[in-house]
């Protein structure tokens, strides 16, 4: 059953997305990852900037919070593996108290984060981009502004998805080289100049 029945999720992410989407974090809602054959997950949020990171939306408000969690964590383990553990996953609980809130997880891969009230797409989407920038360099990052790092990088087609990675984590340069070289890659891929066995995966 989808948890969007039991509460206020939907208004939830569309504020989250927001909050996201204005600090700079690449965001894309809905997305839908293989997590087997013929099987898909629907998840609520992927972030493919700064840091790929799966995010799954759950209200506790009329709900055992323990049963979320467990609920939660099986799925977002099937995420995981879909992405061969390279991917951070976090989970958003919605409480009604701040009782909640000092939730911690056995698992070290997946973070809970629990928010409440008016601010609570605030407090969320702040966890989450201390979240995608801890671990990465602070001089690269100091150089990047929010416009560069909400930059998807459409001319890459699906290559996007992993180059925008390399921004925060290469020195300007090199990244500009990688970025053009893909540019041209997917340009001849488009025009189907690429050798049949290029485009066949």
């Amino acid at each position: 059953m989808n948890s969007r029945v039991f509460g206020p999720e939907p208004e939830f992410e569309r504020q989250l997305i927001n909050e996201l989407t204005a600090a700079g974090v690449q965001v894309v809602p809905q997305f839908k990852v293989k997590i087997g054959e013929g099987r898909q997950f629907s998840a609520d949020i992927f972030i493919s900037s700064p840091q790929r990171a799966v995010i799954e939306i759950k209200s506790i408000l009329s709900r055992s919070e323990v049963k979320v969690l467990t609920q939660a964590r099986t799925q977002m383990e099937a995420v995981r593996k879909a992405f061969e553990d390279q991917v951070i996953c976090i989970v958003v609980l919605i409480s009604t108290n701040e009782s909640s809130r000092d939730r911690v997880m056995d698992d070290d891969w997946l973070d809970v984060v629990v928010v409440y009230g008016v601010d609570g797409a605030v407090a969320a989407a702040q966890a989450i981009r201390d979240r995608l920038f801890e671990s990465l360099p602070t001089d690269r990052l100091a150089m990047l502004s929010n416009e560069q790092l909400s930059d998807s990088l459409p001319e890459t087609g699906p290559l996007s998805d992993v180059l925008v990675n390399f921004r925060t984590r290469i020195p300007n340069d090199a990244f500009q080289v990688l970025r053009l070289e893909a540019e041209s890659f997917f340009r001849e891929y488009r025009s189907g100049l690429l050798p049949i066995s290029w485009t066949q995966g």
